[in-house]
């Protein structure tokens, strides 16, 4: 009775794992997009060993270091340079000190003495100066600067050197930027429109000057930094739907065909042929027959869960797509609506967490042009409000260009009278996103002196 209990159990969690197991090759083919599974079908049909194994080795992305990789770049390329030992151990010394933000978190004078200690190595302040300069003439984002004053002034003495400001117009900058005591820059500006320098100026200078300054960044590095723009030649291999409309009503949805090559399937009939016609019964036969069976099982159960996969993910683009019926018909970002994971989950009953990572990398192919899936997902302005966060902008576009010297709280008491009950905070929190000045600082520009 005992032994029949436990073969019961034993059953049932080999069932389980055999489900748990597919489950997890589910999941992780519906996480990528349809170039990285045909990168794998393609690893799948030329290295089948490889791929044996692959369901048990799911590795999770981690988090990428931007200041990490940067400096590793910026060490390789030390390394590959014709620098002497002692030269490279201080330039490598020197990026080990770049923190997170890419700023140089030591002073000159303690530098030099950790330099002298280590290394045995003595440095005056401008031999550093020159090994700074070395490592931002490779990186030229304005790295190893000493700290937000010190890379808007780079980036404003960069911008001279070529030629997009005049002199005067740089003189007038870097006495702006002595004013930079945090990465908020309006202070510094509020400071200048009550300047001397500010009353000598016409419109034209006066919006350029600002304008210019307000554009600076305040951290070298950044996700711009390590993110490269992708084109839209980039895009046109690497979409997963289709997305067309029928007379500016309904839209059909495709999934692009995943290429499956015709051997890979000529192999799989091979390995079948193989396991059937082999009779031998000793232990090197059995071991080999087991091996073969094994990669005949996963070639066949990752094939099956390619369609298992398709179905999946027209389940929620379909359901992801009909929330936003009117902006993928139309193209226009005004009809895009507020839309949650959380709501996509509820109505596909498939897990938050998957719906994210499904949605991360995939493309649609619609009538306006090619977009990531995660752009149809958009928060509202306000947990009161139905409005998204991209319709509040433009209202707020629309208003301030009606009246440039409205105010904030005018903005506020406006959308107010249209049933859209925010804050003024959020106001101001919009309009900045938008790049547009406060009212204080658009009547100075727009003011004759």
């Amino acid at each position: 009775m005992i032994k029949k209990t436990q073969n019961i159990l034993k059953t049932k969690i080999l069932q389980k794992i055999k489900i748990n197991s597919s489950y997890i090759l589910l999941i992780n083919s519906l996480k990528k997009n349809n170039s990285e599974i045909e990168g794998e079908i393609n690893n799948l049909n030329n290295n089948i060993d490889y791929l044996l194994y692959y369901n048990n080795n799911f590795s999770k992305k981690k988090k990428i270091n931007k200041s990490k990789l940067i400096k590793e770049k910026l060490e390789e390329q030390i390394l590959n340079s014709n620098y002497n030992q002692d030269e490279t151990n201080c330039l490598s010394y020197i990026i080990s000190k770049i923190d997170k933000n890419g700023f140089l978190k030591i002073n000159k004078t303690d530098l030099i003495k950790e330099i002298e200690y280590l290394y045995n190595i003595n440095l005056s302040k401008k031999k550093i100066d020159d090994f700074i300069n070395i490592i931002q003439q490779i990186n030229k984002i304005g790295i190893c600067t000493s700290g937000i004053n010190d890379f808007i002034k780079y980036q404003i003495q960069q911008d001279f050197i070529k030629n997009k400001i005049s002199e005067n117009e740089k003189n007038i900058l870097i006495s702006i930027s002595n004013n930079v005591k945090s990465a908020n820059l309006n202070f510094p500006i509020q400071k200048f429109i009550k300047s001397d320098t500010f009353k000598t100026l016409n419109n034209t200078e006066k919006n350029k000057i600002i304008t210019y300054f307000l554009n600076l960044k305040t951290y070298p590095i950044t996700d711009s930094n390590i993110k490269q723009q992708e084109t839209i030649e980039n895009y046109k291999d690497n979409v997963d739907f289709f997305i067309s409309t029928t007379n500016n009503t309904d839209i059909d949805i495709k999934i692009k065909e995943i290429k499956i090559p015709d051997n890979l399937i000529t192999t799989l009939k091979n390995l079948e042929n193989e396991i059937n016609s082999t009779n031998k019964n000793d232990d090197k036969t059995k071991k080999y027959i087991e091996y073969i069976k094994k990669k005949y099982d996963f070639i066949k159960k990752y094939l099956d869960i390619l369609n298992k996969r398709n179905e999946n993910l027209l389940k929620i683009v379909t359901t992801i797509a009909n929330k936003q019926k009117k902006y993928l018909i139309t193209g226009d970002e005004k009809f895009l609506t507020p839309l949650k994971l959380k709501d996509i989950a509820q109505k596909t009953q498939i897990p938050i967490s998957t719906i994210s990572r499904i949605v991360s990398n995939k493309r649609l192919q619609t009538d306006f042009g090619i977009i990531p899936l995660k752009h149809l997902f958009i928060k509202s302005a306000s947990n009161k409000n139905k409005i998204s966060t991209i319709n509040l902008m433009l209202k707020i576009k629309d208003i301030i260009s009606k009246n440039n010297n409205i105010t904030d709280s005018q903005i506020m008491e406006i959308l107010q009278k249209e049933n859209i009950n925010i804050a003024r905070r959020t106001v101001n929190k919009y309009r900045n996103m938008l790049k547009i000045n406060n009212s204080y600082i658009r009547k100075q520009i727009n003011s004759d002196f």
